[in-house]
């Protein structure tokens, strides 16, 4: 019995690392509604792998991105937006208002380099707090080990580092 299992061994592993490979781009496949509530964004679950500058919920609660004193709040949310539809691994996929109107949230759909797992960010505009208001979620798991946080702050020194 044991000789055929070593055979089998290399098989298995192929099969645990196709699962591996295609199962959680399937399980984050599906978009989840991701559009403005009476002017704020959507609250977090009750899980850690959500943050969010609107939350009641402390620990998802991150501070919103400030715009670089002096930029226009409209240009300067533009720009962060082209940006990320330039970056590898990130894609501006909803604008509101559509054009011409000036854009005042936007949803982005980031993906992992390794496993392929789809995160989504929401962006929304308060021009006269000059600020960014935003949330960021996994699509799939409990935790995400702090991602989510991170890419926060990695936009916010994106948008700080706009001229």
């Amino acid at each position: 019995m044991l000789p055929k299992l070593k055979t089998m061994l290399p098989l298995i592993a192929a099969g645990l690392l196709l699962a591996l490979l295609i199962v959680p781009p399937l399980l984050s496949a599906d978009r989840p509604e991701t559009r403005p509530v009476d002017g704020h964004l959507r609250e977090c679950p009750d899980t850690p792998n959500c943050v969010s500058s609107q939350t009641a919920r402390e620990a998802s609660r991150v501070e919103p991105l400030a715009l670089a004193p002096g930029a226009e709040p409209y240009a300067a949310f533009q720009k962060l937006l082209a940006r990320l539809d330039s970056e590898t691994g990130s894609l501006v996929v909803w604008r509101h208002p559509p054009a011409p109107q000036p854009t005042v949230f936007a949803h982005v759909e980031f993906v992992t380099p390794w496993l392929r797992f789809r995160d989504d960010v929401e962006l929304l505009l308060d021009p006269e707090a000059r600020v960014v208001h935003v949330r960021s979620a996994s699509r799939v798991g409990y935790s995400d080990l702090g991602a989510n946080r991170k890419r926060v702050e990695g936009l916010r020194a994106l948008l700080a580092a706009q001229p």
